[in-house]
């Protein structure tokens, strides 16, 4: 039997086209228009070691006024290198006589090989005017190869004194670098060393046949690709590139293959090492492109072990468990144990949901063999090292008792003691773990006055999506790639249901407020082609002047659509946490509303 949240979104959360990166639902407010220079024009033409100032300036004939600004300015870290301290914003002067700055620029690191964007910042309760053509940011960089490569402006997010967010256009500037490109102006003549009273009959030569031709086009590396595994004392060969995308400067994806720069090299230390990998193009008009990527040496597992007597000083190894899904946890027995030691799981689906996979993983990406007990728990040997549990689920009849008993019609936040049934938050509780958003925080705990976290509210949204891919890498300096809500904050990110603090970080294990609760949905429910125009009136409300400028839109169509209601005292209370039991009903009256 399907589960009542897939069936229920089969049409309403799936089927929805992605909206493009930068682009935003229309506005009756003003359009934005901004330009990027390099060294003061749509293109430049340096060398190797030159310097290029880099300008984004608001374009148009009048003057605009708006409250807040997220933008990001992107470069090839392969042809520039960032001067830090270059970085300029705008500057205003306030009410001591002082000038102070009214952006913030935060350089980012995104790949690892250094800075290669710059994230633009301004959130203000207080709209800012500006002139035709004024400058909002100057930075400079330094070129370092030859060839032709893109600085771009994207992925901007305006509000006005609304919140409604502006239409913005994204632009770039072209910098060619060295001798990139043949001069399209310029035939190819005869060398000067040829005699120019050779008679003209004289049949082309060989030389003639084999004139210069254009320079291979470049290629720009979009995403890294992955390499396997490989044990001391294999040569890197051995090591498989997959993945990785090669784009050119069209922003087409090339097809072609990976190989490493020297993989005759021996790898004879265990450890994670960053080597050189070499991407050829099928097309032979492009040229090769190189990225570094991280390959990881450890000790083949087997061979004899030795074992004395007396007291034991073995190493006790973590164990990690992932309990990022939803539809039950996992628990071992002991959080430590030594190679050898036998390690117990046990695992509590929710109801409607039955454990399919168990996965057990070393921290060299071995698979550790795991075996299903006759009492339902699961069981490993424990490896030299830590290892990671991971749990797959998959929907059943609704039996999910031992015994067979059937479960839907027993009360799904019954083994929860600390759920208050008579309580408002009952049937939004029994929904979302009915449906599998949300469950316990332990076997007999749920915890609904509990606050909810930022990570897990883009955790479940990502879920209900189905778990789509994100194009890149993460754009937060505090969400390291393998964490459990890593793909999920990237991929929101990617499609603006998400946008940070604007420093530069996300905060996904900080407490999420009300209103941020509702500026996610607001964004996501844009995200997915919904009409928007529910809008409730929150003057009503006598905290309504905490809301930020930001929010203040979303805020308004939360109430509109029952999502977000006031407090007995007749506040909204947005700057507050958000506890699970709040997320539960914002979540159940979201998926219900349509």
């Amino acid at each position: 039997m399907k589960n009542t949240i897939k069936a229920k979104l089969t049409a309403l959360l799936i089927s929805a086209a992605m909206l493009p990166m930068g682009s935003f639902a229309a506005s009756a407010a003003d359009s934005y228009d901004f330009t990027l220079y390099a060294d003061g024009g749509a293109s430049a033409a340096v060398s190797a070691g030159d310097e290029v100032e880099i300008t984004l300036a608001i374009e148009g004939d009048e003057d605009y006024t708006f409250y807040s600004m997220q933008d990001y300015v992107k470069f090839d870290t392969d042809y520039f290198e960032l001067d830090e301290d270059s970085i300029t914003v705008k500057q205003q002067l306030n009410s001591s006589g002082l000038y102070t700055d009214i952006f913030s620029a935060v350089p980012i690191d995104v790949y690892g090989a250094g800075y290669d964007r710059i994230f633009i910042n301004r959130v203000s309760l207080t709209g800012i005017a500006f002139s035709a053509k004024e400058t909002i940011l100057t930075f400079t960089l330094t070129a370092l190869q030859d060839g032709v490569t893109d600085i771009t402006h994207y992925r901007t997010e305006m509000l006005d004194s609304e919140g409604s967010r502006l239409t913005v256009n994204e632009n770039t500037a072209t910098v060619t670098i060295g001798d990139a490109t043949p001069s399209p102006t310029t035939a190819p003549t005869a060398s000067p060393e040829v005699n120019p009273t050779a008679a003209p009959t004289t049949a082309p030569t060989a030389a003639s046949t084999t004139a210069p031709t254009a320079t291979p086009a470049v290629l720009t590396v979009s995403s890294t690709p992955a390499a396997s595994n490989i044990t001391r004392g294999s040569t890197l060969s051995k090591s498989t590139l997959s993945g990785g995308t090669v784009v050119n400067a069209d922003g087409e994806t090339v097809s072609g293959s990976w190989a490493w720069l020297d993989g005759t090299e021996t790898m004879s230390s265990t450890g994670t090492y960053e080597r050189t990998a070499v991407f050829t193009a099928d097309d032979d008009t492009y040229g090769t492109v190189e990225v570094t990527v991280s390959v990881k040496v450890y000790t083949s597992s087997g061979g004899s072990s030795s074992s004395s007597s007396g007291t034991s000083s073995a190493t006790a190894y973590t164990i990690n468990v992932d309990n990022s899904v939803v539809y039950g946890t996992a628990e071992a027995n002991t959080s430590t144990a030594k190679a050898g030691d036998t390690v117990t799981i046990k695992i509590s689906p929710v109801v409607g949901y039955s454990a399919d996979n168990v996965t057990v993983t070393d921290s060299y990406g071995n698979k550790i063999e795991v075996t299903q007990n006759a009492d339902g728990t699961y069981s490993f040997v424990m490896p030299s090292s830590e290892v990671s549990i991971d749990v797959e689920y998959i929907e059943t009849d609704g039996t999910s008792d031992a015994d067979g008993t059937d479960t839907h019609d027993t009360c799904p936040s019954e083994p929860y003691t600390d759920v208050d049934t008579s309580l408002w938050y009952h049937k939004y509780v029994d929904y979302v773990i009915e449906n599998g958003l949300m469950t316990g925080t332990s076997d007999t705990t749920f915890e609904p006055d509990t606050t909810t976290t930022r990570g897990m509210i883009v955790s479940i949204l990502h879920r209900l999506e189905g778990k789509p891919e994100a194009d890149g890498n993460s754009v937060f300096t505090d969400v390291a790639a393998g964490e459990w809500y890593a793909d999920a904050v990237t991929w929101a990110a990617e499609n603006n249901i998400v946008a940070g603090y604007g420093d530069g970080t996300f905060g996904p294990n900080d407490t999420i407020t009300r209103k941020q609760t509702a500026a996610i949905l607001y964004r996501y429910a844009d995200y997915k082609g919904y009409d928007m125009s529910a809008s409730g009136d929150i003057s009503v409300f006598a905290d309504a002047n905490e809301v930020s400028a930001y929010a203040v839109t979303a805020i308004q169509w939360a109430v509109g659509t029952g999502l977000v209601s006031g407090r007995d005292d007749g506040t909204l209370d947005p700057q507050s946490g958000a506890t699970r039991a709040e997320t539960a009903a914002m979540l159940m009256r979201f998926i219900e509303s349509d």
